[in-house]
């Protein structure tokens, strides 16, 4: 099965808009001309915005990448935007084809998603794929008792992963509160897809500060190439809108900027939903536990309810009792 999905965004309608000289009312909407496109067809020629291969601001190029566009001046955060940032993370985001040797090992069965027959793939960041927490981080902090035990990060990895093995964990980035944080957001695929992966920030907007593709030479040492690249300097009158979703290029890179100023755990992940099931994610903690929003008294809590674990017998136990592997 192939699915692909079109829409036309028009702000005016029929009944409203009013003919421009010469021009009737469809032409007036800019509806497209052409008949829908078949799954097999190229994207058309023209401008086109978020290109999945665009290489941005480059001469003469028909591209809109989202940091050419324009917000309205009264949106404007000087300060965001000329800030020098306090903190600077590099995530890498990474589609793993994983053999049985990875999905069923000694550690226990791991997330991953079949997408064909003989296919089976796992999502990470700089890898690491997303465990979600056994409770709501956001409205149950206080069951954090050993931070170094419960989540981890680029630079403090669970004792079996080396730097280039895929860690199974809860991937937590941690910032201080009004700290303005940029996030270089780039695709480690070495081979240019047919998607790009839009990925969403919650509990805050950002702005879009520099974006583009890789060179082809660029394959392995994609954080030195980008810790060197001279970031686009937009005019001085440039006002980027605020987003919080943005596509990244395919084999590219996108530079967002915001200032953390909603304390709580906030979900970064990649908006295909089984993407994120399969552990393209991390949760980024903005602040300390007590400068957060506490919940309303007799707010419901959850937790990980599991069953007695049977560890002989077959699939349902011996006793009645399901048994199964854990990370």
């Amino acid at each position: 099965m192939r699915v692909e999905d079109f829409a036309i965004l028009s702000y005016r309608t029929p009944e409203t808009a009013i003919p421009a000289a010469g021009l009737t009312v469809e032409q007036t909407l800019a509806y497209p001309a052409e008949p829908m496109p078949t799954y097999d067809e190229p994207y058309p020629d023209g401008i086109v915005f978020n290109h999945q291969t665009a290489p941005c601001y480059t001469p003469n190029d028909t591209y809109i990448c989202a940091a050419d566009l324009e917000a309205y001046e009264v949106f404007r955060d000087t300060g965001l935007i000329d800030a020098v940032p306090d903190r600077t993370f590099f995530l890498g985001f990474h589609v793993i084809e994983a053999n049985n040797s990875l999905l069923f090992s000694d550690r226990g069965t791991s997330h991953y998603a079949t997408v064909r027959e003989g296919f089976n793939t796992i999502g990470a960041t700089n890898m690491i794929s997303f465990v979600p927490p056994s409770f709501p981080l956001l409205i149950q902090p206080e069951l954090i008792v050993d931070e170094n035990a419960q989540f981890c990060n680029v630079s403090h990895r669970p004792a079996y992963c080396t730097d280039d093995h895929l860690c199974f964990c809860t991937h937590r980035m941690k910032v201080k509160r009004n700290d303005v944080i940029e996030i270089v957001l780039y695709d480690t695929a070495e081979v240019r897809q047919k998607f790009y992966h839009p990925f969403h920030l919650h509990g805050h907007r950002f702005i879009v500060t520099d974006s583009g593709s890789f060179p082809s030479d660029i394959l392995t040492d994609q954080i030195a190439y980008l810790r060197n690249l001279r970031t686009v300097r937009r005019p001085n009158a440039h006002c980027p809108p605020y987003k919080d979703t943005q596509s990244i290029p395919n084999r590219g890179y996108v530079r967002i900027r915001f200032r953390a100023d909603n304390p709580g755990f906030w979900l970064v992940h990649c908006h295909f939903e089984w993407h994120l099931a399969d552990g393209m994610g991390l949760v980024l903690q903005i602040g300390e536990p007590d400068e957060m929003l506490k919940p309303p008294a007799n707010f419901p809590r959850c937790g990980s309810f599991e069953p007695p674990v049977d560890t002989g017998g077959d699939a349902q136990g011996t006793n009645g009792t399901v048994a199964r592997n854990a990370l």
